[in-house]
């Protein structure tokens, strides 16, 4: 599947980051035929611990939780 850039955006680093591991994940998956819908993704990502600590909720001290996964959402392209 191509990649399109519609419009081009500066992201931070540790964004990029962030970025660079879920198009690793998605390549990992789809090298075994699976396409990953981005609550898949997500729990790679929990289950890997790679979200930042500073996501981490402090009411139930874990970084899974629905912020992160907005985060991590608003990160994808729509």
């Amino acid at each position: 599947m191509p990649c399109i850039q519609y419009q081009n955006i500066e992201f931070s680093d540790w964004k990029m980051e962030l970025i660079q591991k879920a198009i690793g994940i998605v390549a990992e998956y789809r090298r075994q035929g699976y396409d990953l819908t981005l609550r898949q993704v997500y729990y790679q990502f929990v289950s890997r611990d790679w979200f930042p600590d500073r996501w981490i909720d402090p009411k139930t001290n874990s970084k899974n939780n629905q912020k992160s996964y907005d985060k991590l959402g608003g990160l994808t392209p729509k």
